[in-house]
């Protein structure tokens, strides 16, 4: 993402007192820029937080920190979703005045799987939820660094400005063992680096942490045992933790600028005393911690394409509070509807490069090698594909 064209926009940027609305990719990159250019932020503003905290280097302060900042800041809005977007303008506005607001959009995501392969088997989750007819998971491998470098290469050229190289989508990072150059990689061509995992492995955490990920989310849905298992099927919750207190140890030791943050996937055994004890563990740590309702992800079988299995019912019965609203298959929209972000400003490529509609495993759903496929012929074969026309005409990808 060419920062410096935004900040050209406000002529004395390089004079004022700068802020960052909204904790998110591109406020990191936008961040790092005005450090290399002798202004560095005062700051994060971000609705999340009620007191301040200090992650991973930066200093992170409720909005309403807003009536402390001087008359002269100039405020840098790189919220992630447009609602909160519109929400920091307007107050902004309100007490600085229009001049005092820089929005950057939100460019194009993209994710790349660096691992074909998942060691856990969770089942609100299409590795263990997607069903024989519409994806063979066995037999898949791992995204190599040669083949990562001509990705790389070819986004350069058709799309620079995104921020970030999302190493990850379905599938356990930590198992490739390329991982770390393939962040060094991402690197090397003026991207971000972010990566997912669910810990709950034996991973070389050491060479992870001098690859120095910009962003590290650790998967997790309990604190013990009993209760992880039920929905990090085949994981354990005790290797999580002490991988957890390792990566901070290392993070220290190396003096590595991570921002690491535990997303808690909350179903409706695991709230309450869980959720503390993880939350109280995961800062203590100084990692962030971000609670977020669980889904249930296979949009076929909730669009009613598909029917639920056994195991899928039995799951969602009892993890979900309101399950009728997973099994009832929905009516069709009628009228106008949304038009699909993963659509719109999302590119999703598989181990082996090739492009995928989304992070929906059906043999449907996978088109030709990004290395070999233009931009638009990618567009069109989304805005014509029947499972987006299904996945929209349903509602579904508002529930994405």
């Amino acid at each position: 993402m060419d920062y410096q064209v935004c900040f050209d926009a406000v002529p004395d940027w390089k004079q004022r007192p700068i802020w960052i609305c909204g904790l998110d990719v591109v406020s990191l990159g936008v961040i790092r820029f005005l450090e290399r250019n002798g202004n560095p932020a005062r700051g994060i503003l971000d609705e999340g937080f009620s007191v301040p905290v200090r992650i991973a280097g930066n200093d992170i302060w409720p909005v309403d920190h807003l009536t402390e900042v001087p008359k002269d800041a100039l405020f840098v809005i790189t919220a992630f979703r447009e609602k909160q977007q519109r929400r920091l303008e307007e107050r902004i506005t309100a007490r600085f005045g229009p001049e005092a607001v820089l929005t950057m959009s939100n460019p194009t995501e993209i994710r790349i799987e660096a691992s074909g392969k998942c060691n856990l088997r969770c089942p609100s989750c299409q590795v263990s939820n997607h069903g024989d007819p519409e994806f063979e998971y066995e037999g898949r491998g791992f995204l190599n660094p040669a083949r990562m470098e001509e990705i790389l290469c070819k986004i350069d050229r058709e799309i620079p400005q995104t921020p970030a190289i999302y190493l990850f989508s379905l599938g356990e990072p930590l198992l490739n063992p390329h991982l770390p150059e393939l962040i060094r990689l991402v690197h090397a061509h003026g991207y971000l680096a972010v990566v997912s995992s669910n810990l709950s492995l034996q991973a070389d955490l050491e060479e992870l942490v001098e690859s120095e990920p910009d962003i590290l989310k650790i998967s997790v849905s309990g604190f013990s045992q009993e209760v992880y298992r039920t929905t990090h099927a085949g994981g354990n919750v005790g290797l999580v933790k002490e991988n957890m207190q390792r990566l901070a140890e290392l993070i220290r030791e190396h003096d590595r600028r991570i921002l690491v943050t535990t997303g808690y996937h909350v179903y409706n055994n695991n709230d309450g005393t869980e959720l503390e004890n993880m939350k109280r563990f995961s800062e203590e740590l100084g990692f962030l911690f971000q609670p977020v309702k669980a889904m249930y992800f296979n949009m076929l079988k909730r669009s009613g394409y598909y029917p639920f299995s056994e195991n899928d019912r039995r799951f969602i019965e009892s993890y979900y509070d309101q399950p009728e609203t997973i099994l009832s298959c929905p009516k069709p929209e009628t009228g106008d509807t949304a038009v699909c972000r993963n659509m719109r400003d999302k590119l999703f490529l598989d181990y082996d490069g090739t492009v995928m509609l989304c992070e929906l495993f059906h043999h449907e759903g996978r088109f030709r090698n990004y290395l070999d496929v233009s931009l638009d012929e990618i567009r069109t074969w989304r805005q014509e594909h029947w499972i987006c026309r299904r996945c929209m005409a349903y509602g579904m990808h508002l529930k994405a």
